[in-house]
């Protein structure tokens, strides 16, 4: 895919320039993804399985409600922490297509992350603990093997760009920090929510920054596009990093359904939450 086709579906293309020259799951199942391991009769009851699917579905990248690229995921629950996996594919004939897989450890540590571009290209990418820190090998058409240091540990959140389902994790880790397994849902503050500051790297970029989360609470939202608009309550949240604000909404059970980026016009919707899209 050409630069300038992955650049309509960067929602921070401008920055991120700038900055590279230099489910419905139960509760149980995006904890343990998440690293964090219930106790009691509960945990005992609805103890995962090696290979367990947590979440699985697809995301439309809209601009003025016309689809654009099309994001395809799969979270999974393994005996060693969690495994992700996501391909987006732009729609506009190009054949563009990008995908990676994400491995993070039973605490939430990143164990290795890698990136492919299918087409039109054959790009590669591979960010892994290396010691105490994070190393990072990219691979060209014309070069291999590139190495670059990171002064970053495995708890580092791998928000790479155009790939929606790394920031529902990232939600995930919010709720994981600050929120309580309740009678099947997660209890959170209602009030005064408290904002969670954590590092993150842009693999593809070779940068990495600071992310602000806050959970902002419930809100009506309209979903789809007419005539099939349709209005559902969502759980609010704000995500301030070096691109600008994101709003993100997720439902009851934590899936993601809609992203935006503030002053952007693209919209990110799950797909199911977007049958009105041309």
């Amino acid at each position: 895919m050409a630069r300038a086709d992955w650049a309509r579906i960067n929602l921070a293309r401008a920055n991120l320039a700038r900055t590279a020259r230099q489910w419905k799951p139960p509760v149980w199942a995006w904890w343990v993804c998440c690293g964090m391991a219930l106790t009691g009769a509960t945990a005992q009851a609805e103890k995962p399985t090696a290979g367990l699917r947590v979440d699985a579905g697809t995301f439309l990248v809209l601009e003025h409600g016309t689809a654009i690229a099309r994001e395809s995921f799969t979270v999974t629950s393994v005996a060693e922490g969690s495994i992700t996996e996501s391909t987006i594919r732009v729609l506009d004939g190009s054949k563009g297509e990008q995908r990676f897989r994400l491995e993070l450890a039973g605490d939430g540590g990143l164990r290795r992350y890698e990136w492919h571009e299918a087409a039109p290209g054959r790009g590669h990418l591979l960010l892994a603990p290396d010691g105490a820190f994070l190393k990072q090998q990219v691979g060209t058409k014309t070069e291999e093997n590139i190495g670059q240091s990171y002064v970053l540990t495995a708890s580092t959140v791998v928000l790479d760009n155009n790939f929606f389902i790394l920031r529902e994790l990232l939600i995930w880790r919010y709720l994981r920090e600050f929120c309580q397994p309740e009678a099947g849902h997660m209890a959170c503050p209602a009030k005064e929510a408290p904002i969670s500051h954590l590092p993150a790297v842009v693999p593809l970029h070779h940068y990495s920054m600071q992310v602000a989360i806050r959970l902002e609470g419930p809100e009506k939202v309209a979903l789809g596009a007419s005539p099939a608009l349709h209005e559902v309550e969502l759980l609010r949240f704000a995500v301030e990093d070096d691109t600008g604000q994101w709003l993100l909404w997720v439902d009851s059970q934590y899936r993601l359904q809609r992203l935006m980026h503030a002053g952007e016009t693209i919209e990110i919707l799950r797909e199911d939450a977007a049958s009105g899209a041309r």
